[in-house]
């Protein structure tokens, strides 16, 4: 009698132990892609996968063909089992698809993903990572990654940021992250059922007795063997004990209890702590008038009641969440249908004032090309330059008459072909300012500098002495001309210093012309061929360009207007 109760003893002791070591697998096989290429062998993967971790134990969440919505679902199912199985659970993820990596973080892609870029990855696929953080949240003792997901880059040309491959993840304690193919190459689909890596990883977890790590190396080898050197599966292992998918067997020693008593107090003490209602029926059904059948009816009772909850608070958190995601959808939508109207009404009002804009210009133009149609109209028209650029004074300053600067140019210009030297002077102003007409900086160049011709004095001072005309675009237009006519030597750059006075005064013939240009530009010469030939004189009166000959006319016949510098 004493054996025997020893040997009952050891033998709950070692049950014990198998209830304590809970497994729980998330297994996920995407195929049937809708906008990147399919592919044939993920959900049959997936499927020999879960029925192979069944069969050593494991409590299996399957998700097949399922899109982002469906994927987090499944993700969070094994997370809460995971979570809920204690510590000594081992936890075991395995993915087959497609799969990519995007700044050394992996993606999974479900079916129904749009991928355009980078960007995308964060909203259309589900990281790795997230997966890993569920099971590391558990606490659990070991945890195994399975990622057969580095057949090919499916957004080849659309992610410059992803690479070819899978990226490296680092091992946390007690874990082991298995992949498919070593870092930057790509697994093969198989040509079989199944991929080359599915179908050696299952074959090597039933044999028995198998390390987790002997496993892996098996499996290296096949598939090497089988593509010929092109695929070498990878891991990255931080486990601090030992895993058998299959535990060696061993061998059963015979306890055969000496009464009846004996032999339903064993079986009882093997299922009591189930959770599994079929067990307990077992002992209902071996032991119909035992000392625990009542006992076991009402724990049959209560297991299948708390899976009835279990199933209709299950049913309810799911409502939820689709509810949840069909609000945040909706709010998108509306986001997106709000930022469409914004973007047509701005739109719609930039080409209102582009319209509006290119209409008063057209009108600007049409008024600038008319001849005098206000008020002013009943003024005498002026006879002579003299009146009309008084007339076009007036108007431009309002000086007794309506202001009108469209008028005034036009007198100002009417004055300015009788060669009057204030009326060019005004009328080039009225160009630099666009006052009744469009501004035009060479025109502003060529009335301002037919002034300074004339001899204007208004015109020189400003251009020598004021600062008030001092746009860059105007002085390199002044350049432009004065360069033309031979009294510029110095870069078109608009920025007005001595060359570019001494140039306006030797075009206003109030300075000889070899003081034009800068100190450190000196006139350059022509000489004869002939060395001893005379040079030309001043005298000769019809070679004489027109600055020459106002620069004799100021200075007189002196070595200074030398007809040898050329400008």
């Amino acid at each position: 009698m004493l054996r025997v109760l020893i040997a009952a003893i050891f033998l709950l002791f070692l049950m014990g132990m198998a209830q304590a070591e809970k497994r729980v697998a998330l297994v996920i096989g995407i195929s049937n892609y809708e906008l990147i290429s399919p592919l044939a062998n993920p959900k049959n993967d997936a499927r020999l996968m879960a029925s192979s971790l069944k069969d050593v134990g494991f409590e299996v969440v399957t998700a097949v063909d399922v899109d982002y919505r469906g994927m987090r679902r499944a993700v969070r199912r094994f997370g809460k089992k995971l979570r809920s199985s204690g510590k000594d659970a081992v936890g075991l993820l395995y993915y087959a698809g497609h799969g990519v990596q995007a700044r050394g973080t992996n993606y999974l892609i479900p079916i129904g993903a749009t991928i355009d870029d980078a960007a995308d990855l964060e909203i259309e696929t589900l990281s790795a990572s997230n997966i890993l953080a569920q099971m590391e949240s558990a606490g659990n003792r070991l945890n195994l990654v399975i990622l057969d997901a580095c057949r090919n880059n499916p957004f080849k040309g659309r992610v410059r940021s992803a690479g070819r491959g899978l990226a490296r993840i680092q091992a946390a304690s007690g874990s082991l992250v298995a992949f498919a193919a070593a870092p930057g190459q790509v697994a093969a689909d198989g040509t079989g059922e199944n991929s080359p890596y599915t179908a050696a990883l299952v074959d090597a977890i039933r044999q028995p007795g198998l390390a987790v790590e002997q496993i892996f190396k098996r499996v290296r080898v096949k598939v090497e063997s089988e593509t010929g050197g092109k695929q070498t599966p990878w891991e990255e292992s931080s486990l601090r004990g030992d895993f058998f998918f299959t535990p060696k067997a061993e061998p059963k020693k015979p306890v055969a209890p000496s009464n009846q008593l004996g032999m339903e107090a064993l079986f009882w003490n093997s299922v009591k702590e189930s959770n599994s209602p079929a067990s307990l029926q077992a002992y209902i059904d071996r032991f119909p008038e035992g000392t625990f059948t009542d006992l076991a009816k009402i724990m049959i009772d209560d297991l299948r009641r708390k899976s009835v909850d279990q199933q209709r608070n299950a049913k309810a958190e799911r409502a939820k969440l689709e509810n949840k995601l069909k609000a945040e959808q909706l709010a998108r939508k509306l986001l997106e249908e709000e930022r469409r109207i914004r973007e047509a009404e701005l739109e719609r009002k930039l080409e209102e004032e582009r319209l509006r804009t290119e209409k008063l210009k057209q009108e600007r133009l049409k008024l600038a090309a008319l001849p005098p149609q206000n008020s002013n109209a009943t003024l005498p028209q002026p006879q002579t330059a003299e009146e009309m650029a008084a007339l076009g004074r007036r108007l431009e300053t309002g000086d007794g008459v309506d202001q009108d600067a469209a008028q005034a140019a036009h007198w100002y210009r009417e004055a300015a072909a009788k060669g009057h030297a204030g009326a060019k002077y005004r009328l080039g102003l009225l160009y630099y300012n666009g006052r009744g007409v469009a501004r035009s900086w060479l025109e502003a160049s060529i009335q301002i500098l037919e002034a300074i011709k004339l001899n204007h004095g208004p015109a020189v001072h400003t251009l020598t002495e004021g600062k008030s005309l001092h746009d860059p675009e105007f002085l390199r237009a002044l350049q432009r001309r004065l360069k033309t006519h031979g009294l510029y030597r110095g870069s078109i750059d608009g920025k007005w210093g001595k060359g570019s006075r001494n140039a306006v005064l030797a075009f206003a013939g109030l300075a000889p012309i070899s003081d034009v240009g800068n100190k450190k530009t000196k006139p350059r010469t022509v000489r004869s061929k002939q060395t001893k030939a005379p040079k030309k004189k001043v005298s000769d009166e019809k070679k004489l360009s027109p600055a020459i000959k106002r620069c004799i006319a100021k200075f007189g016949k002196n070595n200074r207007c030398r007809t040898e510098v050329v400008w």
